[in-house]
């Protein structure tokens, strides 16, 4: 292969090393990366092409990307604005560090030497953090949005909880520990108990990849419930109980005035 000397190209990723994911509502879809770099001013240019892989050095063997397999042709019709060219790469693995490197080609299929290389771990990040006050002081915290083959990847996840928006989550105080709690890959829900009542909290849920590289979900914010009684512990009103009953449970009026009539009709078949 000819290499053209005088194309010159320098690759930035669009975001800092470890770069934002972005994951659709679906498990399915896997995490994606954006990269942009000084576009060349040569008239004989006809296009670029980005090279990945599991190396910082060539040659760039990757074949993750659902785009296709290293390199990525990118012509310069292709692109959107080819003075400032950008590409998104899909489809790569959570917590696999890789390398990244462009080049540019010519009418003439001459191609220019490697640009810099950069390299990049994508951390899968929930799409949906829920935080729903159970009992009095305690949040159930759930996430959803990491695939299946992602969260394998994953060392541990960590629950940051705090009383400030925006981080630090430097939350104390509940009985799982102080900020941020531990919880495993395999789940998606752990409860903060012993949280003060009515107390707003601040939380983001953090995947953490062995090297220990990891990235925050988006905030939430839940206040723990000030009402007592639960699923476990309910309370009949309206003066009225349920024969054998174990716990205690609400009832609605529209629901105690249904029984009442139940029970009036009962009694004139007697």
């Amino acid at each position: 292969m000819s290499r053209y000397s005088s194309l010159k190209s320098i690759l930035r990723l669009s975001s800092a090393l470890i770069c934002a994911v972005a994951l659709s509502p679906s498990l399915a879809q896997a995490a994606e990366l954006t990269f942009s770099w000084s576009g060349n001013s040569e008239t004989s240019l006809a296009g670029y092409r980005l090279y990945y892989g599991n190396s910082p050095t060539p040659p760039y063997n990757g074949s993750f990307a659902k785009e296709g397999p290293s390199p990525v042709e990118l012509p310069k019709a292709s692109l959107k604005d080819p003075k400032n060219p950008t590409v998104t790469l899909s489809g790569l693995p959570a917590c696999h560090k890789l390398y990244f490197a462009v080049t540019a080609y010519d009418k003439q299929g001459r191609e220019s030497d490697f640009s810099n290389s950069v390299s990049a771990t994508v951390v899968a990040t929930p799409t949906l953090v829920e935080a729903v006050p159970v009992d009095p002081g305690t949040l159930r915290i759930t996430w959803n949005g990491i695939s299946p083959e992602d969260l394998k990847r994953l060392n541990r996840i960590k629950v940051h909880y705090g009383r400030d928006p925006g981080g630090p989550y430097l939350g104390t105080g509940a009985h799982q520990g102080d900020s941020p709690v531990l919880a495993t890959p395999t789940s998606n829900t752990i409860f903060l108990t012993g949280l003060g009542q009515g107390e707003q909290v601040f939380l983001a849920v953090e995947p953490v990849c062995p090297n220990g590289e990891g990235k925050l979900s988006k905030e939430v914010a839940a206040s723990s419930s000030e009402q007592e009684g639960s699923a476990s512990d309910m309370i009949i009103q309206g003066g009225c109980s349920l024969p054998g009953a174990t716990g205690r449970v609400s009832l609605s009026p529209a629901v105690l005035l249904l029984l009442a009539l139940l029970g009036l009709v009962a009694r004139r078949r007697r």
